[in-house]
């Protein structure tokens, strides 16, 4: 139950991060140049939502 409440919460996290990514809004190169870690602490933390629900809690 807790993992569905997961799955279904960070939908909208990772489509944004998927909308952000894929959309050329941003040049990322920008991010490095004033040391602004913003990016890498959002892929960070989606990595680590990703990797944070069990097997067994995904029902296929």
């Amino acid at each position: 139950v807790i993992s569905l409440l997961i799955i279904y919460c960070s939908h909208g996290w990772y489509s944004l991060v998927r909308a952000a990514l894929g959309g050329n809004y941003v040049q990322f190169g920008v991010f490095e140049l004033y040391g602004d870690r913003a990016l890498v602490d959002a892929l960070d933390i989606s990595l680590k939502t990703t990797l944070s629900i069990p097997l067994s809690g995904i029902d296929i």
